[in-house]
């Protein structure tokens, strides 16, 4: 039996792949780096860059505390 490739595979690994370029775009254009970001929102600084390669899925509390760091509402992360 032939493992498949889990990101070929699951369906939420574009939504998660969506995510994170949406969350570097707009920590980009604010200027900010992955570390100043995850000082901002209290994440650790590898969680953020996990998400931003969209290797992890973000909790909504992960969500909540990114929106209000980049000054925007939770539904623009998730466009």
């Amino acid at each position: 039996m032939t493992m498949s490739n889990p990101r070929r595979t699951d369906p939420s690994s574009a939504q998660r792949l969506a995510l994170g370029r949406r969350v570097r775009l707009l920590r980009s254009q604010r200027g900010l780096s992955q570390e100043r970001l995850s000082q901002v929102c209290g994440l650790h600084r590898t969680h953020v860059g996990r998400i931003e390669r969209g290797e992890v899925g973000a909790s909504l509390d992960s969500l909540v505390k990114l929106a209000v760091a980049l000054d925007v509402e939770v539904h623009t992360l998730l466009m």
